[in-house]
């Protein structure tokens, strides 16, 4: 029995006015035996970072050879290129601007089969709009790749390493005698008040290790410990774990409740990481000696 063609779809659309339905009816009107699925249309209007992330996180668990259309596109219209990338099994359709520099990390090339840049007008809508191109371009190669275009007939093919852009997250650090510090941003907030950051596991692990550390979220110094679990914390505590639904970003929680509210944070709040000195670690230590008899 042949598998019908999947589509899943990944907007900052929303879904009010209609246009991811036009998508969709572009899509079916091409291939009528495609099925159409949704990521997500709720991506915060033009984030591209958001958009990288949802899609890292999920597209995994869609079944090999789905197409993924990902429109988070602020620069629509200008000369910033439309892609379709082979990689890991999987089709991705969008603009390149750094949407795919998470599921695709840059620069592991050795996953990706082939990137076309999308060129060929016989895949698009005949009247292309300036300001929609998942509806007039995006959406109908997905349509025609469904139904079995190749991507050599999309456009010229382009080598990873000199086209695809990356995924800039907002991360440095910084290292000042004994003391080393990370330096990121809050860059989602989920629906459960769950505070995302840019620090990833393997900066913690290089600057920090196992040292103890102070945490700071728009300047207010946090205790955190680093947890397994959103229920690890004591009642308004606020922890901070890796391996959720973001995979290897620091993310804080407070169990049951929301990090955003406890800590007063929002998209774009600043957090830092810094090590005890060896005064403060001293200190640390002197609380916990035991007192003699």
């Amino acid at each position: 029995m042949k598998t019908r063609p999947l589509i899943v779809l990944l907007t900052d659309f929303g879904l009010k006015d209609g246009s991811v339905s036009a998508m969709k009816g572009v899509i079916k009107t091409i291939c009528p035996e495609a099925d159409i699925m949704d990521m997500s249309h709720d991506i915060p209007a033009f984030d591209v970072i958001v958009g990288g992330l949802i899609l890292n996180m999920h597209y995994a668990y869609f079944p090999k050879g789905t197409i993924f259309v990902c429109v988070v596109d602020p620069g629509v219209g200008t000369e910033r290129a439309p892609i379709a990338i082979k990689a890991k099994g999987y089709t991705f359709i969008g603009p390149n601007n750094g949407i795919f520099g998470q599921a695709i990390p840059f620069p592991e090339y050795k996953h990706i089969e082939k990137i076309a840049v999308i060129e060929n007008e016989k895949y698009f809508l005949p009247n292309v709009s300036d300001t929609f191109h998942g509806r007039d371009i995006f959406a109908p190669v997905a349509a025609h790749i469904a139904r079995g275009v190749p991507l050599k007939k999309l456009g010229r093919e382009v080598r990873p390493k000199c086209f695809l852009t990356p995924l800039s997250l907002p991360i440095h650090t910084e290292h000042q005698g004994e003391l080393s510090s990370i330096f990121g941003k809050i860059v989602y907030i989920d629906d459960f008040g769950n505070l995302v950051s840019s620090i990833d596991k393997a900066t913690f692990q290089d600057v920090i290790g196992e040292q103890p550390f102070h945490i700071w979220i728009d300047g207010t110094k946090w205790t955190c410990g680093i947890k397994r679990t959103f229920a690890d914390g004591a009642e308004d505590e606020v922890v901070a774990l890796f391996g959720g639904d973001f995979g290897d970003l620091l993310t804080f929680a407070v169990k049951e409740k929301s990090a955003a509210e406890r800590t007063g944070a929002r998209v774009g709040s600043e957090v830092r990481i810094s090590n005890y000195t060896r005064s403060e670690l001293r200190k640390a230590l002197s609380k916990h000696k035991k007192r003699p008899r």
